[in-house]
């Protein structure tokens, strides 16, 4: 499995997800850190061929972060097994930062 990846040099946002990896029916919980306070900042969710699934919009809280949303993915019977991509993108220290963090349905 691919390590989180942080686009930008020296970028500090980091994204989680929860397990790591799963079997189909499986929730996944993610969340990202580390963006500035009460900004928007856009979420993704790719799958394993690089569609677009889940596309949204989520305003940090006080700490910078996007886990009091409760940002679950729940894979279903049929979900296509593989790799898939989370992606966050905001700002953070005035700056536009992206992360990204791989999970698999196996």
């Amino acid at each position: 499995m691919k390590h989180s990846l942080r686009f930008g040099q020296g970028s500090r946002v980091e994204a989680s997800v929860n397990p790591q990896s799963g079997k189909r029916s499986t929730t996944f919980y993610l969340n990202a850190v580390k963006f500035d306070a009460g900004t928007i900042v856009q979420v993704e969710i790719l799958d394993p061929q690089g569609r677009t699934i889940y596309r949204n919009s989520i305003l940090t809280d006080a700490q910078g972060s996007i886990g009091y949303a409760g940002l679950r993915f729940a894979t279903q019977s049929d979900s296509i097994l593989g790799e898939y991509t989370f992606t966050v993108s905001g700002k953070s220290k005035g700056k536009n930062e992206k992360t990204a963090k791989y999970f698999a349905v196996t």
